[in-house]
């Protein structure tokens, strides 16, 4: 099957994925609280492993952002790699 084949078949499975994020979505939306406080503190619902994680996440993206490109600038190009965590 060649790319110009089988596009059907890819464009079916993102609109099955993405329908089905959609209908995730909407269902738990409804059942959560619906105010600045519930998005802000996630209802205070968060565990202790996910909150890691969530530290985690922050603390690679701010290297990637802002330290990845200054390390690059000093050190030269190679050390690009680290672009990549």
């Amino acid at each position: 099957m060649s790319a110009v084949e089988s596009w059907p078949v890819v464009a079916g499975v993102v609109a099955v994925y993405l329908i089905l994020m959609l209908a995730v979505g909407v269902v738990r939306g409804r059942t959560q609280r619906q105010d600045i406080t519930g998005f802000v503190a996630a209802n205070r619902s968060l565990g202790t492993a996910d909150m890691a994680g969530l530290l985690c996440g922050t603390m690679l993206s701010a290297f990637t952002f802002l330290g990845a490109p200054g390390l690059a600038y000093s050190r030269g190009g190679a050390i690009l790699y680290a672009v990549a965590y």
